[in-house]
């Protein structure tokens, strides 16, 4: 692929270009970078419990990316990382990868690592995602078995926030209640009248 040294000069073409550009290559090529940091450099080794989520760069790079970085850390010639657990053993333990709902590798993935590495998202509100379709879509994926797209709908999510096993709310089911969150804590409180007004309040209420 060759990339043009200088951009058309009309300004309707130059943004096209460069959006382009931006959308095919940075999102994707920053997070295989952070993944060889974090991978080379013992993040998972010097904090056991971490988890560690690639998101909104699709999830097509990761078993090929995990493949070449296996190789590499086998190869003792090559590996000077000091690193014994393979790439993909880690990233099984500690990653979530997110994908979009219309890429053709979630099998591929999902057979390299598992389904419970799997993340999935609509893009809302941006106008160029799939929600609602989102579920719908992942459903049409070819040769996915019943207990995959499980593992990719309710799995992925739940090993990798610690979420306690609910059933799914679909079909006819009503969703949970979703928790307060600090903030509407906080500005709950507030309004009725508890609040100090002053960072040490606003500290208080987050940190319940």
């Amino acid at each position: 692929m060759t990339i043009p040294s200088e951009f058309p000069q009309d300004s309707k073409d130059k943004r096209g270009v460069f959006l382009l550009t931006l959308e095919s290559l940075c999102d994707t090529v920053e997070m295989m970078l952070v993944a060889v940091r974090v991978m080379w450099g013992g993040v998972c080794a010097r904090f056991p419990t971490v988890r560690i989520g690639f998101l909104e760069s699709n999830g097509g790079w990761v078993a090929p990316w995990l493949d070449r970085m296996d190789r590499h850390c086998d190869d003792q010639g090559c590996n000077d990382s000091g690193l014994q657990t393979r790439p993909s053993e880690l990233c099984q333990r500690h990653c979530g990868i997110s994908f979009a709902p219309v890429e053709r590798s979630p099998g591929v993935l999902a057979e390299a690592i598992g389904p419970h590495t799997m993340l999935w998202a609509t893009d809302s509100p941006h106008p160029e995602g799939f929600f609602p379709r989102a579920p719908a879509l992942i459903a049409k994926q070819p040769g996915l078995s019943a207990a995959t797209k499980r593992g990719i709908f309710v799995g992925g999510a739940q090993a990798f926030y610690g979420l306690p096993y609910t059933r799914p709310p679909w079909p006819g089911l009503s969703p949970r209640v979703p928790r307060e969150t600090p903030v509407g804590a906080m500005q709950r409180r507030r309004t009725a009248g508890d609040a100090t007004g002053d960072d040490r309040g606003v500290e208080r209420h987050i940190s319940h």
